[in-house]
């Protein structure tokens, strides 16, 4: 186990693991083994979301979670995107585990690097 308390398969699962930037991310944070797969399910979504996403987090601050499951409801009624709607989910999950600045900051990671699952 590392310093992230992943395991080496698991970091290597996602190019983004090994960033020392975001080891320091994952251990300042207190992100919980258990989560990487929410954070590879985020990774896999489209670049596009995660741009559109930008301020999100620092604009809704405390009231993310209940936004997201605002906006979750109105996709699932007018949207046609069954990735946005899994994305949604996603972050609604991640999001009422880790507080809104955690969310902004991963955001930041998936937004800025090329990610690689495999």
């Amino acid at each position: 186990m590392s310093e992230t308390g992943f395991s080496e398969h698991q970091e290597n699962k996602l190019s983004l693991w090994g960033d020392k930037k975001f080891q320091d991310f994952l251990v300042d944070r207190g992100i919980k083994p258990e989560d990487k797969i929410l954070i590879e399910r985020l990774a896999e979504s489209p670049q596009k979301y995660f741009l559109e996403y930008h301020n999100f987090f620092s604009f809704e601050k405390d009231n993310t979670c209940a936004q997201l499951k605002r906006q979750l409801e109105n996709h699932k009624k007018f949207g046609h995107e069954p990735e946005r709607a899994d994305f949604l989910s996603v972050y609604i999950s991640f999001a009422e585990k880790y507080p809104w600045f955690v969310c902004w900051h991963l955001n930041g990671f998936l937004e800025k690097r090329k990610i690689s699952i495999g």
